[in-house]
């Protein structure tokens, strides 16, 4: 699964189907609003159940709020993003309660710090606020990001965070160990 980044607007919305054909995989948009029907775009769903290992985990797709302003204007007039934090909790809560994951990942288009250094070096001023905000609920397992274009593996509010730097230049893994029902360890 892909979260939808500011980059694929470049080109308008038509290309989104052909590309989860092309690609073998959805794109994943939990807080990306279609305007014309008040739901997640046609071309998107808000998350992914994955079967890995005999394990279900669930993958929410999240982008930053920074879209509207890194994409031109006529490419997102039929679209609205709502607050990261507040779809990811709302949609994590629905999750837990119909899918009951073993784990719960987001992957996202969200500038990624774990600390202040981390956000000066992302060059945004809500890098660390926006990731803060989506591990305070504890709503994930691990969170997975992109946009700044960091290498960054570390903890905020005890949430892992990794980014893999860009254009598949490094790779990041995440490793969870389960005991019966119970996830014993992230790392």
């Amino acid at each position: 699964a892909s979260a939808v980044g500011n980059h694929e607007f470049d080109w308008g919305d038509a290309y989104f189907p052909a590309w989860t054909q092309d690609g073998g995989f959805p794109f994943l948009a939990a807080n990306i609003i279609d305007k014309r029907t008040g739901k997640t775009p046609s071309w998107a769903k808000p998350y992914e159940i994955l079967k890995v290992g005999g394990r279900k985990i669930a993958v929410v797709g999240l982008a930053t709020k920074d879209t509207v302003n890194t994409v031109k204007a006529t490419a997102l007039v039929n679209y609205s993003f709502t607050d990261a934090a507040k779809s990811a909790h709302y949609w994590a809560t629905i999750i837990r309660a119909t899918e009951k994951p073993d784990a719960i990942i987001a992957i996202t288009h969200i500038p990624t710090a774990t600390d202040e250094i981390d956000a000066k070096r992302a060059d945004s001023a809500t890098a660390l606020d926006e990731i803060s905000a989506l591990c305070k609920h504890e709503d994930f397992d691990a969170i997975i990001t992109g946009h700044s274009h960091l290498y960054v593996n570390g903890l905020n509010n005890g949430t892992p965070v990794l980014q893999a730097g860009y254009d598949g230049r490094s790779f990041d893994r995440v490793r969870f160990e389960f005991r019966d029902n119970e996830t014993v360890k992230i790392s």
